[in-house]
């Protein structure tokens, strides 16, 4: 299938921040610098200490009218805000974009283009490094590629349990960045899964249950640098 000929969803990008205006400043620039077009861009401030980060969003505002500001009036942690972009969402298709993450300007477009190819995924992602600030990639983490195979196939049973046995430093827990079908999520409360998780992380137990509702769809461009440290 080929995004040129079809009517093109919106995606809705839920943004959570807190008091991180410089690599905010970074990710918003690869979120509005997507060439798929059609973005809802939704960030929530968890009440950052000072104006710093709310310049930041503004002044991205004032060149893009797809995003919209939230700042919470205190801070209710991450959990909270990760939901509340969630229920602000609109879109047909929806990612979680972390504040201080790279992605590259097709990133969008092509997990767009894998869910559509992929019909029974409940969550498209990429290839990706694990990078520093400067984008320089981190040496000695294994082949996440490799890794994330293990999730694309039809066994839901193999699926999660490829995903709960999988040691966090083959980096399952970035698949929570990934494009979800919004109806997945319908209902869905990110604090509920957080009390469950305990120690396993709350972003794990997520992307856990959600290779149960459908496969993983992959693409093998390198898309995606994760910030480490």
């Amino acid at each position: 299938m080929d995004l040129a000929t079809q009517k093109l969803p919106t995606v809705s990008i839920g943004m959570p921040t807190y008091n991180r205006p410089q690599e905010l400043r970074r990710a918003l620039k690869a979120v509005v610098e997507q060439t798929y077009p059609n973005l809802e861009i939704i960030v929530s401030d968890n009440a950052s200490p000072g104006e710093e980060v709310e310049a930041v969003v503004k002044e991205f505002m004032s060149r893009d009218k797809r995003i919209q500001y939230y700042r919470q009036a205190e801070n209710y942690g991450p959990e909270h805000n990760f939901q509340f972009v969630l229920d602000k969402a609109t879109g047909e298709y929806f990612m979680w974009a972390s504040d201080d993450d790279w992605r590259a300007p097709e990133f969008v477009a092509e997990l767009v283009l894998q869910l559509m190819n992929h019909p029974d995924a409940s969550l498209a992602f990429c290839n990706f490094i694990a990078a520093h600030e400067t984008g320089e990639k981190v040496l000695g983490y294994p082949d996440f590629l490799s890794m994330m195979k293990r999730f694309t196939v039809a066994s839901i049973t193999i699926r999660q349990l490829m995903f709960y046995f999988q040691p966090e430093s083959a980096g399952k827990a970035n698949l929570i960045y990934g494009l979800m079908r919004r109806g997945f999520l319908r209902g869905f409360k990110f604090n509920e899964f957080a009390r469950k998780a305990g120690r396993y992380g709350a972003d794990m137990l997520f992307v856990f249950w959600l290779l149960g509702q459908g496969s993983l769809a992959l693409s093998e461009k390198n898309l995606y640098r994760s910030t480490v440290g």
